[in-house]
């Protein structure tokens, strides 16, 4: 019987390998193993000329994922400070895109590999753990360390992200491929006549013209810019139907994150870039965060000629700064209650990821894994001794050190909170009930911590998509209700009590009540 049982095994283990239906997924490996095998010697200087050039060519390579070989692969360099970081320093450990033959993704269904080279983070540890953290909280694409071999020289340590494509969008929301807008501004753009200047791609109005936004946004399809001119519209004068466009609970959550995180190569930051918009099938804008590779004080500029301190980096530092450029963070916090909401938002990351020192174990976990491969490394940005020091301390980095993340982030937790702003959060739902029928759904809240105005965001189609709807006060109780029509899948509540608000569930919409 262990002979039949043993051979049984055998045979599912090779049929599930060669089935495309039960496809293997390269993420759910701690550790990837690529080798990248081009044909042209030359490889290196045509990759390194397209790149400078503005060329987006791309070299043909056979590629090994973890033994699965990968034939027409299309290879090329990427990023801007860590691609010319590391040309600058002379160093091979350059950032790579890698884009698989149409017809056979790498396993899971990824189209795109983008492989991070730890540009000013000696710890290698910054882009996967904030990640990690990210991914409580928000739709994060996923993500994992690779060891990397071209024409079998070792280069080393990278971070290996999914590209940011429908394969992840489907995951989270529902229809439409085309509506997804990457926020990656022409650093050397000229702003043509008739267009206001603007600042990257902070979604200000420019005006109407598609012209003005050419270089700032990259989109799937030629109709959305005239959607996303509209949104941008909309974000400037017309306050009260951003709930229609936007899905304003997420974006509040990007903010948090990186305020929190202190992640300024992003839409805080003086760039304002790295994220992208995906548009549903219901018109409505989900903000979407990508490229933590300088999270927790990797990258240091807020404002033209104005460096910040980390450690004590204030949660309305836009406000600090006169940053009336930033009509995402502006114009949402001019809304007493969702400036309330961000606010607990960032409370429940220090509570839940820091105060506890989830962060640092997780951290520490993410070194152990990579740290032979690690020590392999040479003729890279750190060495060894590094890698051990930064995620405790600063470590020297050209003319400016890099904080260490537990140094860092010890000082803005105790920032963070004692800040009068950041209250602990009070507010909280007790018990809820929802009572359905044919064509409807009552649900009832009995609350706590002094509500006295609540929502419910209903979801009923699945798609990632929520709908508010206010709930009336049960007189004489602390209980809220409301009907809603049709049978929600999912639901979360806003719940306001003047002096605050908040989300409950405190991680929502990224966590709801899921009906049965």
């Amino acid at each position: 019987m262990k002979y039949f049982a043993k051979w049984f095994t055998l045979i599912l283990v090779l049929w599930i390998k060669s089935n495309p239906l039960i496809a293997q997924d390269i993420f759910s490996e701690e550790l990837l193993e690529i080798h990248i095998e081009f044909a042209d010697p030359d490889w290196r200087d045509i990759l390194l000329s397209a790149k400078q050039t503005g060329d987006n060519r791309r070299l043909t390579a056979q590629v090994k994922l973890n033994n699965k070989i990968y034939s027409d692969v299309q290879v090329r360099f990427k990023g801007n400070s860590s691609f010319y970081g590391a040309v600058k320093a002379g160093f091979k450990k350059i950032p790579l895109n890698l884009k698989a033959s149409d017809g056979n993704p790498f396993d899971g269904g990824y189209e795109t590999l983008k492989l991070a080279n730890n540009y000013r983070d000696p710890s290698a540890v910054r882009e996967l753990l904030a990640y990690q953290i990210t991914a409580d909280y928000v739709p994060v694409p996923k993500s994992t360390y690779a060891i990397v071999y071209v024409n079998n020289e070792y280069l080393g340590v990278y971070t290996a992200t999914e590209g940011v494509s429908y394969t992840m969008t489907s995951r989270y929301f529902r229809g439409n491929k085309k509506g997804l807008i990457q926020a990656e501004p022409d650093f050397d753009r000229t702003t043509p006549p008739g267009c206001a200047k603007g600042s990257y791609a902070s979604l200000e109005y420019l005006g109407d013209d598609q012209a003005c936004y050419n270089g700032l946004y990259e989109v799937k399809d030629s109709l959305e810019w005239r959607k996303l001119i509209r949104f941008t519209h909309l974000l400037r004068d017309s306050n009260e139907l951003l709930e229609e466009v936007l899905d304003v609970h997420m974006a509040l959550w990007m903010h948090a994150i990186n305020n929190a995180l202190v992640n300024l190569d992003s839409y805080l930051g003086y760039f304002c870039h790295n994220y992208y918009l995906y548009r549903d099938s219901l018109d409505v804008y989900h903000p979407l965060l990508w490229d933590l590779n300088l999270a927790f004080g990797g990258f240091h500029v807020l404002k033209q000629d104005a460096d910040v301190d980390f450690a004590t980096l204030s949660p309305i530092v836009h406000e600090r700064f006169s940053l009336t450029n930033r009509p995402l963070i502006t114009e949402l916090l001019k809304h007493r209650a969702y400036r309330h909401i961000y606010f607990s938002m960032m409370r429940t990351i220090t509570d839940q990821w820091f105060l506890n020192g989830r962060y640092l174990e997780t951290a520490e976990r993410l070194q152990s894994r990579i740290r032979p491969y690690v020590e392999l490394e040479k003729g890279t940005f750190y060495n060894a001794a590094d890698f051990e020091k930064n995620l405790s301390v600063s470590v020297k980095a050209g003319v400016r050190s890099v904080p260490g993340i537990k140094e860092l982030m010890t000082a803005r937790i105790e920032y963070l909170r004692a800040h009068p702003l950041l209250k602990p959060t009070t507010l909280a739902v007790e018990s809820w009930q929802a009572q359905e029928s044919s064509d409807s759904t009552i649900i009832t809240i009995k609350t706590t911590g002094g509500v006295n105005a609540a929502r419910v965001w209903f979801e009923i189609s699945d798609c990632n998509s929520f709908t508010p709807l206010k709930m009336n006060p049960v007189p004489l109780t602390s209980d809220f209700e409301c009907l809603v029509p049709g049978r929600p899948t999912s639901f979360y509540f806003e719940l306001d009590g003047g002096a605050s608000a908040n989300l409950w569930p405190l991680n929502a919409p990224r966590k709801t009540i899921v009906l049965e």
